[in-house]
């Protein structure tokens, strides 16, 4: 997934040591679909309470 921003530079999503920082538009379903893992998979592995609410800049680890 590519975003861009205001001035239409292109970001990519951060993934640093098997942790992803989210960005806008992301869900938990698509962040889980695009590393090959389950959603119950990352709500187990980062605690997460509500699977319908992540915030952008929060950091998720994926394995």
């Amino acid at each position: 997934m590519r975003i861009l921003d205001s001035n239409s530079q292109t970001l990519n999503p951060v993934i640093q040591n098997n942790f992803y920082t989210v960005q806008r538009g992301d869900t938990l379903s698509g962040i889980a679909r695009r590393y090959g893992v389950t959603v119950q998979y990352l709500v187990n592995l980062n605690g997460i309470r509500n699977p319908n609410l992540i915030y952008l800049g929060q950091i998720i680890k994926i394995s």
